[in-house]
């Protein structure tokens, strides 16, 4: 049986820069939105001083999902792909509290 290859980050753990770039170069604030719709995995590991880590194999996961998009079901809950959903702000707490 022929074995296949998997093009992917030469690391095994990502930080959220390396995450970003790999994703085409998003921001901070897209990232979290994509963990937030369940668009893109939560990190795995935190390493000593904060750091938020994945696996390349969430990169390679995300990219196949993407590529699939047009052939996945939609869940009746969300009726709009993640990029045209409206995005909501949280309140603000009242200041004093």
């Amino acid at each position: 049986m022929a074995s296949r290859v998997v093009d992917g980050p030469d690391e095994n753990w990502l930080s959220a820069a390396q995450v970003r770039r790999e994703l085409g170069g998003i921001s901070n604030g897209t990232l979290r939105k994509l963990i937030q719709a369940g668009e893109f995995p939560s990190p795995l590991e935190v390493v000593p001083g904060g750091m938020k880590m994945w696996s390349w194999e969430d990169v390679v996961y995300w990219h196949m999902r993407v590529d699939r998009r047009e052939r996945l079901k939609i869940s009746e809950c969300q009726t709009a792909p993640f990029s045209e959903q409206p995005v909501t702000k949280r309140p603000r707490k009242p200041e004093g509290d």
